[in-house]
């Protein structure tokens, strides 16, 4: 027993430790994880060779005794224990070989005071904490100045079940308040959820530095009302020295759910659309916003030449995925919109959807492997043009997987016009109802 190396307790009904666990030198490892039962440890000072200590979501209201001579201890976790009010001061800081570390700091404890305990702690690789409001959490980031390490991290504001660990470098902030100044972005950030946020204001760019988020790959804004769209551009992005949009030069994939007051991707004030904007864009995910009327503007286009995935839910009032312009009522030209990139498109309940593209418009999309189309009955018109064989006949797209179309919508499915008389026949193999 005594050089017992791991002892697992995790997820048991144990209320105590024996004090003789003191006597177990060669442990390296205590995992005590939602141990909701257990108050209070036994002292752990001799337990020299402890290299990690895993009491998250455990039922202690102190922190061991003897935790400060730890010099072993590599990984702590003491996230979401609601009973622990206190981490007394100069205990983070003796645990000098921490490389992981997950804690809350919340305004009804006195654990807020150790922000500059943490920053301290120069071999640290990994931090997830937890705060109660934006402003804890500003405070915070201003003081640790060592996200600029190649330091991973999960951090949220608010509350919640867990953390999301999507993400090397993620922050999730969830039904807080923004109060007058704007939420401090952390260096290298690539992950960020927004829910529920009360006084955001019309867009990203009211309640944050956006150019400090110039890692972002992935954004997901869900049940904000006030949002209408994601960023508002003004005339200084149209100089060439900032001309880019540094915050969406690598995004990958955005979400927008639950938005009901959004009309557009990105406002831009006097100006056209700076070319780097969702230059980098994969996935498109817009889903219940019932505001929003046209999806794609035109001068937005150019831009999504990366784009893989259109995926739009129950958008009541949606009329267009690409916008047409006034003129294209007169105009006798025809336009293509090419994506080479594009994989899937998805639109289902949009009951409003007259069109995808302008009544002149050819969509060409030879990646094109899923469609699937449900509750559009307003839609007359797939403008997805199809690849011509050397003969001039058209064949379907070299990748093309499936159609799925609901059973119930099989008679607008042979009333849909393609942009060739005989596509459907040629379709007809990857037609699939669900």
């Amino acid at each position: 027993m005594l050089t017992l190396k791991v002892l697992d307790l995790s997820s048991t009904a144990v209320e105590t430790l024996p004090t003789s666990i003191s006597k177990l030198k060669n442990l390296s490892t205590l995992r005590l994880q939602l141990c909701k039962k257990l108050k209070y440890l036994p002292s752990l000072a001799n337990l020299k060779g402890l290299k990690k200590l895993d009491l998250h979501r455990a039922g202690i209201e102190v922190v061991p005794q003897g935790m400060g001579m730890l010099i072993s201890l590599e990984y702590l976790d003491l996230l979401f224990c609601p009973n622990l009010k206190e981490i007394p001061t100069g205990i983070l800081l003796n645990l000098s070989s921490l490389q992981y570390l997950a804690v809350c700091f919340l305004r009804e404890t006195t654990i807020v005071r150790n922000f500059e305990e943490v920053a301290r702690l120069k071999k640290l690789e990994t931090l997830e904490c937890n705060f109660d409001d934006i402003q804890d959490f500003n405070s915070f980031v201003n003081k640790f100045k060592d996200f600029q390490r190649a330091i991973a991290y999960s951090l949220l504001v608010g509350s919640a079940e867990d953390m999301l660990r999507k993400s090397k470098h993620e922050l999730v902030i969830i039904d807080c308040e923004i109060g007058e100044e704007c939420i401090v972005l952390p260096n290298k950030l690539e992950y960020l959820w927004i829910i529920r946020l009360k006084n955001m204001g019309s867009s990203l760019s009211k309640i944050a530095l956006l150019e400090k988020a110039n890692e972002l790959r992935t954004c997901d804004i869900s049940s904000c009302e006030e949002i209408e769209c994601v960023v508002e551009l003004d005339s200084s992005f149209s100089s060439s020295s900032s001309l880019r949009c540094p915050v969406f030069d690598k995004l990958e994939e955005l979400s927008l759910r639950g938005l009901p007051r959004l009309c557009e991707l990105v406002r831009v004030e006097g100006e056209a659309t700076p070319p780097h904007v969702f230059s980098n864009l994969k996935k498109l995910f817009v889903v219940n916003c019932s505001g929003i009327r046209k999806l794609l503007p035109l001068e937005l286009l150019h831009t999504l030449q990366n784009l893989e995935e259109i995926v739009v839910f129950y958008c009541l009032q949606m009329e267009e995925i690409i916008a047409s312009l006034d003129s294209d009522a007169t105009s006798s030209d025809k336009f293509t919109f090419t994506f080479p990139k594009l994989r899937e498109l998805h639109l289902w309940h949009l009951p409003q959807l007259k069109s995808i593209c302008s009544a002149k418009g050819v969509m060409v999309c030879n990646s094109i492997e899923t469609i699937e189309i449900d509750g559009c009955s307003e839609l007359k018109r797939i403008p997805v043009q199809l690849p011509q064989l050397d003969n001039g006949q058209p064949s379907p797209p070299l990748h093309l997987k499936e159609i799925k179309i609901q059973k119930e919508s099989k008679e607008w499915w042979e009333s849909v016009e393609w942009d060739h008389p005989n596509a459907k026949n040629l379709l007809q193999p990857f037609l699939k109802y669900i």
